[in-house]
Protein backbone atom coordinates (compact mmCIF):
# COMPACT_ATOMS: atom_id res chain seq x y z
CA UNK A 1 0.00 0.00 0.00
CA UNK A 2 2.86 2.14 0.98
CA UNK A 3 4.71 1.38 -2.32
CA UNK A 4 1.62 2.56 -4.22
CA UNK A 5 0.98 5.98 -2.50
CA UNK A 6 4.83 6.29 -2.92
CA UNK A 7 4.57 5.70 -6.65
CA UNK A 8 1.82 8.15 -6.96
CA UNK A 9 3.03 10.78 -5.54
CA UNK A 10 6.23 10.24 -7.51
CA UNK A 11 3.80 10.29 -10.92
CA UNK A 12 1.59 13.36 -9.43
CA UNK A 13 4.89 15.43 -8.73
CA UNK A 14 6.55 14.07 -12.20
CA UNK A 15 2.94 15.13 -13.84
CA UNK A 16 3.48 18.63 -11.63
CA UNK A 17 6.90 19.30 -13.50
CA UNK A 18 6.23 18.25 -16.81
CA UNK A 19 3.18 20.73 -16.81
CA UNK A 20 5.21 23.36 -15.33
CA UNK A 21 7.96 23.14 -17.34
CA UNK A 22 5.06 23.00 -20.43
CA UNK A 23 3.90 26.31 -19.37
CA UNK A 24 7.31 27.83 -19.05
CA UNK A 25 8.32 27.31 -22.11
CA UNK A 26 5.11 28.16 -23.59
CA UNK A 27 4.71 31.61 -21.59
CA UNK A 28 8.63 32.68 -23.13
CA UNK A 29 8.48 35.69 -24.66
CA UNK A 30 10.46 34.30 -27.22
CA UNK A 31 10.06 31.97 -29.97
CA UNK A 32 11.13 28.45 -29.12
CA UNK A 33 11.32 25.02 -31.37
CA UNK A 34 12.62 21.64 -30.37
CA UNK A 35 13.58 19.41 -32.97
CA UNK A 36 15.76 15.77 -33.55
CA UNK A 37 18.63 15.11 -35.27
CA UNK A 38 17.64 15.58 -38.82
CA UNK A 39 16.06 19.02 -37.79
CA UNK A 40 12.26 18.04 -37.91
CA UNK A 41 10.60 20.33 -35.99
CA UNK A 42 8.92 18.38 -32.80
CA UNK A 43 7.23 20.88 -30.14
CA UNK A 44 7.04 24.89 -30.42
CA UNK A 45 5.69 27.40 -28.42
CA UNK A 46 2.63 29.56 -28.57
CA UNK A 47 5.39 32.36 -29.16
CA UNK A 48 6.85 30.72 -32.39
CA UNK A 49 3.46 30.77 -33.61
CA UNK A 50 3.00 34.30 -33.11
CA UNK A 51 6.51 35.32 -34.41
CA UNK A 52 6.39 33.07 -37.83
CA UNK A 53 2.64 32.76 -38.76
CA UNK A 54 2.40 28.69 -38.41
CA UNK A 55 0.16 26.83 -36.32
CA UNK A 56 1.05 23.72 -34.25
CA UNK A 57 0.24 21.44 -36.88
CA UNK A 58 2.17 23.65 -39.86
CA UNK A 59 5.19 23.31 -38.05
CA UNK A 60 5.28 19.93 -36.51
CA UNK A 61 7.27 17.64 -38.79
CA UNK A 62 9.26 19.76 -40.58
CA UNK A 63 12.03 20.73 -41.59
CA UNK A 64 12.97 23.63 -38.94
CA UNK A 65 15.57 25.45 -41.46
CA UNK A 66 13.17 25.03 -44.93
CA UNK A 67 10.30 26.63 -42.33
CA UNK A 68 11.67 29.40 -41.11
CA UNK A 69 15.01 30.22 -43.38
CA UNK A 70 14.52 32.55 -46.01
CA UNK A 71 15.14 31.60 -49.34
CA UNK A 72 18.19 33.52 -50.14
CA UNK A 73 19.75 32.28 -47.08
CA UNK A 74 18.29 28.34 -47.11
CA UNK A 75 22.45 27.62 -46.91
CA UNK A 76 23.03 28.81 -43.79
CA UNK A 77 19.71 28.15 -42.34
CA UNK A 78 21.16 24.30 -42.64
CA UNK A 79 24.73 24.75 -41.48
CA UNK A 80 23.47 26.15 -38.55
CA UNK A 81 21.66 23.11 -38.12
CA UNK A 82 23.78 20.74 -38.80
CA UNK A 83 26.30 23.26 -36.24
CA UNK A 84 23.53 22.71 -33.65
CA UNK A 85 22.99 19.00 -34.48
CA UNK A 86 26.44 17.93 -34.01
CA UNK A 87 25.99 18.99 -30.51
CA UNK A 88 27.36 22.74 -30.49
CA UNK A 89 26.25 26.12 -29.27
CA UNK A 90 24.64 28.44 -31.68
CA UNK A 91 24.59 32.30 -30.84
CA UNK A 92 24.15 34.50 -33.46
CA UNK A 93 21.99 37.23 -35.04
CA UNK A 94 20.60 36.38 -38.40
CA UNK A 95 17.44 37.08 -40.69
CA UNK A 96 14.60 34.84 -40.38
CA UNK A 97 10.72 34.66 -42.28
CA UNK A 98 7.63 34.38 -40.96
CA UNK A 99 5.02 32.28 -43.25
CA UNK A 100 3.51 35.82 -44.95
CA UNK A 101 6.98 36.03 -46.19
CA UNK A 102 7.75 39.14 -44.38
CA UNK A 103 11.52 39.22 -43.13
CA UNK A 104 12.72 38.99 -39.21
CA UNK A 105 15.93 40.28 -37.39
CA UNK A 106 16.33 37.31 -34.94
CA UNK A 107 19.04 36.58 -32.17
CA UNK A 108 19.26 32.82 -32.45
CA UNK A 109 20.41 30.51 -29.59
CA UNK A 110 20.53 27.09 -29.91
CA UNK A 111 21.86 23.97 -27.78
CA UNK A 112 21.46 19.99 -27.41
CA UNK A 113 18.58 19.34 -24.99
CA UNK A 114 19.96 16.89 -22.77
CA UNK A 115 17.85 14.46 -20.26
CA UNK A 116 20.15 11.74 -18.33
CA UNK A 117 23.08 12.12 -19.96
CA UNK A 118 21.09 11.45 -23.34
CA UNK A 119 20.96 14.29 -26.12
CA UNK A 120 16.89 13.58 -26.95
CA UNK A 121 17.01 16.79 -29.27
CA UNK A 122 17.83 20.15 -29.55
CA UNK A 123 16.12 24.00 -28.91
CA UNK A 124 16.50 26.65 -30.86
CA UNK A 125 15.17 29.79 -29.61
CA UNK A 126 14.57 33.46 -31.25
CA UNK A 127 14.43 36.53 -30.27
CA UNK A 128 12.87 39.68 -32.16
CA UNK A 129 15.53 41.88 -32.56
CA UNK A 130 13.52 44.04 -35.04
CA UNK A 131 12.95 46.99 -33.42
CA UNK A 132 16.68 47.30 -32.39
CA UNK A 133 18.19 46.85 -36.02
CA UNK A 134 16.12 49.43 -36.97
CA UNK A 135 16.91 51.77 -34.11
CA UNK A 136 20.36 51.01 -35.12
CA UNK A 137 19.83 51.38 -38.67
CA UNK A 138 18.27 54.96 -37.98
CA UNK A 139 20.94 55.99 -35.99
CA UNK A 140 23.71 55.10 -38.41
CA UNK A 141 21.85 57.24 -40.80
CA UNK A 142 21.36 60.21 -38.68
CA UNK A 143 25.16 60.11 -37.67
CA UNK A 144 25.94 59.79 -41.49
CA UNK A 145 23.81 62.74 -42.25
CA UNK A 146 25.60 64.63 -39.11
CA UNK A 147 28.71 63.93 -40.92
CA UNK A 148 27.76 65.14 -44.53
CA UNK A 149 26.56 68.22 -42.37
CA UNK A 150 29.91 69.00 -40.61
CA UNK A 151 31.43 68.08 -44.01
CA UNK A 152 29.19 70.97 -45.48
CA UNK A 153 30.17 73.39 -42.63
CA UNK A 154 34.02 72.91 -42.95
CA UNK A 155 33.60 73.51 -47.07
CA UNK A 156 31.44 76.45 -46.06
CA UNK A 157 34.05 77.86 -43.64
CA UNK A 158 36.93 76.94 -46.19
CA UNK A 159 34.82 78.76 -49.23
CA UNK A 160 34.26 81.70 -46.77
CA UNK A 161 37.94 81.97 -46.26
CA UNK A 162 38.92 81.96 -49.34
CA UNK A 163 36.57 84.59 -50.72
CA UNK A 164 37.82 86.59 -47.68
CA UNK A 165 41.46 86.42 -49.04
CA UNK A 166 40.11 86.52 -52.49
CA UNK A 167 38.58 89.65 -51.63
CA UNK A 168 41.63 90.93 -50.13
CA UNK A 169 43.45 90.50 -52.34
CA UNK A 170 41.16 91.72 -55.80
CA UNK A 171 40.74 95.51 -52.74
CA UNK A 172 44.64 95.89 -52.78
CA UNK A 173 44.91 95.23 -57.14
CA UNK A 174 41.63 97.22 -57.54
CA UNK A 175 43.83 100.13 -55.34
CA UNK A 176 46.92 99.71 -56.57
CA UNK A 177 44.83 100.36 -60.22
CA UNK A 178 43.24 103.15 -58.95
CA UNK A 179 46.63 104.80 -57.65
CA UNK A 180 48.09 104.23 -61.19
CA UNK A 181 45.06 105.47 -63.05
CA UNK A 182 45.16 108.56 -61.27
CA UNK A 183 48.97 109.28 -62.17
CA UNK A 184 48.77 107.96 -65.82
CA UNK A 185 48.53 111.54 -68.01
CA UNK A 186 45.89 110.92 -70.48
CA UNK A 187 46.05 113.17 -73.89
CA UNK A 188 43.34 116.01 -74.05
CA UNK A 189 41.83 117.09 -77.33
CA UNK A 190 44.40 119.90 -77.41
CA UNK A 191 47.34 117.89 -77.76
CA UNK A 192 45.86 115.86 -80.69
Amino acid sequence: MYKRQERKSAQEQTQFRKAYFEGLVDNMPDAIAIFDDTGRITEINSRFTGMFGHSEKEALGKNISDLVGPPDRLEEAHAYRRRITSGEIVDVETVRMAKDGSLIDVSLRSAPVIVDHHRIGHFVIYRDISPRKKAEMERSRLESQLQQSRKMEAIATLAGGIAHQFNNALTAIIGNIAVSYTHLTLPTNREV
